[in-house]
């Protein structure tokens, strides 16, 4: 996956995507990881609301943005946290992307939590990403990168966004990704079925994209990359003793396996045989 080091605040990122817009430098599509949700949605609306206003809008356009009421604007995500983005939802906004903007020179589609797309949506929202317009802009809003196919990433310009001052508040990287990470690093004899043993399939979720930051921020660390990119804030001595019995392979594997296996869950797959799969790749992982 390709990635940048570069880490935004909501400041950076506006002056940001100001000089591109007015140099015509925008791409066509950007894919924002933030481990807010909150932060990622409010500085994107933001960005989005700069990109379409010029002088001879009302006066009220960006309040309409910020409110998710703007013609220009157009806004997608799943129903609630426990289901995935279908191949319908996408073909309604692909059917968007195509029809010239109401008010503004440019249009503005936003997908929030772009990993719930599921394989089927996200084959399809290919061929947007592949020819759209030039007058729009897409932003694709995840945490992390995970369950999303390589050819959507590989479409994408990629912005990593966070405000520090988040983990003050106590954000997912403070608080749940080292509990998280911490049972997983202290399973014994390669047992992962014990760790893998969710009721709940939103659970499960949620923890495979904590594993998948860990193991990102892994990947990052073995080859030196500017730590102020890692997700993870407070990486313990026995996070990065573990890191350090982790070879380049094993740290790809997991990648892939958890990569996979969130794209499985997304598409109903069966909770416990999702699970099963994943314990067994890891322990294959951890012998080989």
């Amino acid at each position: 996956m390709k990635s940048s080091s570069e880490l935004f605040d909501r400041k950076k990122a506006g002056e940001f995507f100001g000089f591109l817009n007015k140099r015509d430098r925008l791409s066509a599509a950007y894919l924002v990881l933030c481990p807010s949700e909150d932060y990622a949605r409010e500085t994107v609306l933001e960005i989005a609301a700069e990109l379409i206003d010029d002088s001879n809008l009302k006066s009220d356009s960006i309040e309409r943005v910020k409110k998710l009421s703007h013609p220009d604007v157009v806004w997608l995500e799943a129903e609630n946290k426990t289901v995935a983005i279908k191949i319908d939802s996408i073909r309604n906004i692909s059917s968007k992307v195509n029809l010239k903007p109401y008010e503004a020179k440019k249009k503005v589609i936003i997908i929030n939590e772009a990993y719930r797309m599921n394989e089927a949506a996200q084959n399809a929202f290919l061929k947007t990403l592949e020819e759209p317009p030039l007058d729009t802009i897409i932003f694709l809003l995840c945490n992390e990168a995970v369950g999303l196919l390589d050819t959507i990433i590989s479409r994408c310009k990629i912005i990593r966004l966070n405000d520090r001052r988040l983990a003050e508040k106590g954000n997912l990287a403070i608080k749940e990704g080292s509990g998280v990470i911490e049972g997983f690093i202290k399973v014994k004899d390669n047992n992962y079925l014990d760790y893998f043993n969710f009721e709940d399939k939103n659970a499960y979720r949620e923890t495979l994209k904590i594993l998948y930051c860990f193991f990102r921020d892994a990947a990052y660390l073995k080859n030196n990359i500017d730590d102020k990119s890692l997700f993870l804030t407070d990486m313990n001595q026995g996070f990065l003793e573990y890191i350090s019995k982790l070879n380049a392979k094993k740290i790809t594997v997991a990648i892939e396996t958890i990569d996979k296996m969130y794209r499985y869950s997304m598409a109903n797959v069966n909770l416990r045989l999702c699970q099963l799969d994943t314990a067994q790749s890891f322990k294959e992982m951890m012998e080989s």
